[in-house]
């Protein structure tokens, strides 16, 4: 695929040079609704963050009509110096885990009901489990990175190498997996995958193989980005 001057190939190689900067206003990214994202068995999500300290509960990403049926929302919530992060849907909520301000940061969430957990990762490590009972809803919103689509609640700060999977990972591969892109080709169970490594252009590329790719909303790119190892 050609952005702008540049060829984007989606694949191996090279290095992270860019991510998306959201202003806290109304930037977002939306995502159309598709099969491969309804995940009603299991899933985890990953992304990398670093936030500025304007507001203390920010929607990071979420698949949320309005704010009921959730199927998942990934949020911050409230403090001075740090901020924990929590994964929403309709069957539970769960907190845990330290975000500082202005820095990258990796988090990870997933959820299992073959095994009724909800676990939290900050930067590979496990910050807190719980469990829950009943179904992950299935809904047909569209994927909203940097919202969630119920209470406006615009991330501010950059965002980079979003992932959701259709699987809850083990505690090793979330730890394995944090510090690097992926190739796609050796991974089992992605459901979308977005490097924002586009560096222009007006859509994020999901390289997946499952097409979902993204219009930005406001959000405008910045050559910031964590560093990480490439295939």
């Amino acid at each position: 695929k050609t952005v702008g001057s540049m060829v984007y190939t989606g694949q191996d190689g090279g290095s992270s040079s860019s991510a998306l900067d959201f202003d806290g206003q109304n930037d977002y990214i939306e995502i159309p609704d598709d099969e491969s994202l309804d995940l009603t068995s299991g899933y985890t999500i990953e992304m990398w963050i670093k936030l500025e300290q304007t507001n203390s509960h920010y929607h990071l990403m979420g698949k949320r009509p309005g704010c009921s049926n959730s199927n998942y929302q990934l949020h911050t919530n409230g403090g001075n110096s740090a901020t924990s992060f929590g994964l929403h849907s309709t069957v539970n909520t769960t907190n845990g885990g330290t975000i500082y301000w202005d820095e990258w940061t990796h988090l990870a969430a997933s959820a299992s009901i073959a095994e009724n957990f909800i676990k939290l990762y900050v930067n590979g490590s496990l910050v807190n489990s719980s469990s829950f009972s009943g179904s992950l809803p299935n809904n047909s919103a569209p994927v909203i990175i940097g919202e969630s689509g119920c209470f406006n609640g615009y991330a501010n700060g950059q965002i980079d190498e979003v992932r959701i999977w259709n699987r809850a990972l083990s505690a090793a591969e979330v730890q394995e997996k944090t510090n690097k892109a992926l190739a796609v080709n050796e991974e089992t169970g992605l459901a979308g995958y977005w490097r924002f490594d586009e560096a222009g252009g007006t859509i994020v590329h999901d390289i997946s193989g499952n097409g979902n790719d993204g219009v930005i909303y406001g959000a405008t790119w910045t050559d910031e980005a964590p560093s990480l190892a490439y295939p």
